[in-house]
């Protein structure tokens, strides 16, 4: 009876102690098989069920209905007990990482902002040159993924093909504020958006040393679970800055200054509501236009999604259209013969006349919770690589035109790239790209994937001189030969501290980095 009841006894925490191997090992063992990412999401979920019940199981049972000694499991639990209370009591705020994980931040840890304000004490911008903001179409990165917008920087010198060797080298490292635009790069400066306090700030650093050369401040702070603050990259035309807030403030400020010359609450003007996760379309400037994505209010339609400033003075020259706002930006393209917006919001994929904002074709692209994120790419005449979520995997849709008809059609799509929020780049009819996290490598012509390398998280990538500059989520480089025969890595060092999912500006051989704490800046070094 007794070696019955013994047995019965350990039944239960061999149960609970499979279980929470299995929670533990289930999605490393599904993205070593390689299994069809669509299902990943279940799995994930599944497994953290098993690993919490079966953590609480072997917690019930040791501690209430082992056999183990009164004063054993008592102690044990009232340690336990001032474990978890003092953690919660010593943490201070959460990061959330791409793949939904939890990134502590405690309270001995310095505050961001804290660091930012002693940072901006001991710094002075004496002895610096003026600003200089005159673009060189070669080598600057004057816009959100660069002069051409698609993430591929094209170097007038032989940058180093291996890291191991020859590592770039750190300029400068500094605090900088909440949010997770990226820079803009043009003559002297680097400009960014940032969340300093309650107030969002564009910021003008020196581009060699890093310091500050002025900040124009408004009031506004946008707030989420997943990170605050706002989350467009500003653009640097014409001797301008123009800069859109979480909260759909666009402004525009001298770049040599800093005084503000015109700004607009997009939202207000356009009777449109604030998408989600705030306010991410990075300006567009074409033809002496300013043109973002407001978006719409699902309640009471004006038909005002998408909407044109003018450069100069602010006036609104057109809005248009109907549907919700997405989280890319609208991009300048020759599509079919004319020259046009792209779009990539809330309903799918949109070519918008530059003249008035008219819908001209549609490619529908539903998603969970309209994220719909990353900059449509072209990969071929008239061609675009859309990707979102794993679900919907990614598609290349071709535009073709007849007399004034436009259509759009899908030529290959399928699950082997889910961006969500990194954009991949092309190469050599080559499309690289972060498959929730994963470099992955597919041939453009077919969808065909080629190969799948290593795990880098939700970061950011560009392309330049036949190689990708991948920048991690956990604030590591890596640079990966551009092959479409096998992955090479080809040298990583870590940069920068905490969850990193801004984008890198890359100027001559200068590449910025940055996340929601710090930015700082490394030379590339050049081949031998």
């Amino acid at each position: 009876m007794n070696d019955n009841k013994k047995h019965v006894w350990w039944r239960w925490p061999a149960i609970f102690l499979s279980m929470t191997a299995l929670g533990l090992a289930s999605v490393p063992a599904f993205d070593w098989a390689d299994l069809d990412p669509l299902y990943r999401g279940p799995v994930a979920g599944g497994s953290l069920l098993a690993l919490m019940i079966g953590i609480i199981g072997l917690s019930v049972w040791f501690f209430f209905l082992s056999s183990f000694k009164a004063t054993l499991r008592y102690c044990l639990l009232g340690v336990v007990l001032v474990v978890i209370i003092g953690f919660l009591a010593s943490v201070r705020s959460f990061d959330v990482t791409g793949y939904l994980g939890i990134i502590p931040r405690f309270r001995w840890q310095s505050d961001p902002q804290e660091q930012l304000e002693l940072a901006r004490l001991s710094s002075a911008d004496s002895g610096l040159p003026p600003i200089d903001p005159t673009i060189d179409p070669r080598t600057d990165f004057p816009r959100y993924r660069g002069l051409t917008g698609d993430g591929v920087v094209q170097s007038l010198e032989l940058l180093a093909n291996d890291w191991n060797v020859r590592p770039p080298k750190l300029l400068w490292k500094r605090p900088c504020g909440g949010g997770f635009s990226g820079f803009a790069v043009a003559g002297n400066v680097a400009v960014t958006l940032e969340q300093r306090r309650e107030q969002e700030v564009i910021v003008c650093y020196d581009r060699t040393k890093g310091t500050e050369r002025w900040i124009y401040a408004y009031d506004a702070h946008f707030r989420d679970p997943t990170g605050s603050g706002p989350r467009a990259t500003p653009t640097i035309a014409d001797g301008l800055v123009y800069s859109l807030g979480a909260d759909g403030d666009l402004v525009c400020v001298d770049v040599r200054t800093g005084r503000k010359r015109w700004n607009v609450n997009i939202l207000a003007d356009c009777k449109a509501k604030r998408i989600v996760w705030g306010m991410t379309s990075s300006p567009l400037i074409a033809d002496g236009r300013v043109i973002v994505n407001a978006g719409i209010d699902p309640a009471a339609n004006a038909s005002m999604a998408v909407v044109a400033y003018d450069a100069k003075d602010g006036n609104r020259l057109w809005a248009s259209g109907d549907r919700g706002a997405g989280y890319s930006s609208a991009m300048r393209a020759t599509v079919a013969g004319q020259d046009q917006v792209v779009l990539f919001d809330a309903g799918g994929l949109a070519g918008l006349s530059l003249e008035d904002g008219k819908e001209l074709w549609r490619y529908a692209w539903p998603t969970f919770q309209d994220m719909n994120i990353i900059q449509p790419l072209a990969i071929g005449p008239n061609t675009f690589l859309i990707s979102s979520e794993l679900s919907n995997g990614c598609a290349a849709v071709r535009v073709t035109r007849s007399g004034k008809e436009f259509t759009a059609e899908a030529i290959w799509q399928n699950r082997y790239l889910g961006s969500k929020y990194a954009n991949p780049v092309i190469l050599n009819e080559t499309i690289f790209g972060l498959s929730n996290g994963t470099l992955v490598c597919l041939d453009a012509r077919t969808g065909e994937r080629l190969w799948r390398g290593k795990a880098y998280g939700h970061g950011q990538m560009l392309a330049v001189d036949g190689h990708l500059v991948i920048l991690g989520e956990r604030g590591e480089l890596a640079l990966v030969a551009a092959d479409q025969r096998a992955f090479r890595e080809l040298g990583r060092l870590s940069v920068l501290e905490g969850r990193t999912w801004n984008t890198p500006a890359l100027a001559g051989r200068l590449l910025f980095v940055r996340n929601d704490k710090e930015m700082a800046c490394l030379e590339l070094a050049l081949r031998d």
